[in-house]
């Protein structure tokens, strides 16, 4: 800042706090706690791999469930929430071997990243695909591949908070609209079926969620 007399006096000014960083959907992620650690999931193996990249050693790997596609920490480093597709049904369990009617077609599991141990390990509907925890903390989200779904679950206790669907089905369409809200390009795809990655904005309010055969980016406004 400005002195006096032509002079100038300078204060030390600390490192500002860190802005917060959009959380996207992906398969592999840094401890925050720990750069040198690595978590990604094993989607044909059922497992969430730990790897030190310094020396290059599997250090840990922690059975969850079937077909994991994407993981996610909270801020602070101290859970990994992980979406697994098939939620407790085998790759060979089909309507044809038949099912049992004690699957879970989809589940989230929640590692303790100090214990590396599952907490906890909730259905969460058909095809769970992207998981993320908001920048702020307080909640994560997941799309629902099968169902058309962004489902929010609050971090901490870990119920559902609300759910978002989207019209997607040609065959159903809602009430109110018409083919050409539901498929506006005409191409006999649903704009917005099959949601599987998305980022959420830095200020926790705002998800651009990608889908599946679509060409379209969805945005959701979001309060909670």
């Amino acid at each position: 800042q400005g002195g006096g007399d032509g002079q100038q006096a300078f204060g030390i000014v600390g490192p500002a706090a860190a802005a917060a960083q959009h959380a996207q959907v992906s398969a592999v992620a840094v401890n925050p706690n720990d750069a040198n650690e690595v978590w990604t999931v094993n989607r044909d193996q059922g497992t969430v791999a730990v790897v030190d990249v310094v020396a290059g050693q599997l250090v840990d790997e922690i059975t969850v469930g079937q077909k994991p596609r994407s993981l996610a920490f909270t801020p602070d480093g101290s859970k990994v929430f992980v979406a697994n597709q098939r939620g407790n049904v085998p790759f060979d369990r089909n309507f044809v071997s038949p099912f049992l009617g004690t699957e879970k077609r989809g589940t989230v599991s929640v590692i303790d990243t100090q214990t590396k141990a599952v907490t906890e390990l909730f259905p969460v509907g058909t095809e769970p695909y992207g998981v993320a925890v908001a920048p702020n903390g307080k909640f994560f989200a997941l799309s629902g591949f099968r169902s058309a779904t962004i489902k929010f679950y609050d971090a901490n206790s870990l119920t559902e908070l609300l759910t978002h669907q989207y019209p997607f089905d040609l065959a159903f369409i809602p009430n109110g609209m018409t083919l050409a809200d539901v498929d506006a390009n005409r191409d006999g795809v649903g704009d917005l079926e099959g949601p599987r990655g998305f980022v959420i904005r830095s200020d926790s309010q705002r998800l651009y969620v990608t889908h599946h055969r679509s060409p379209y980016v969805s945005v959701l406004d979001l309060t909670l």
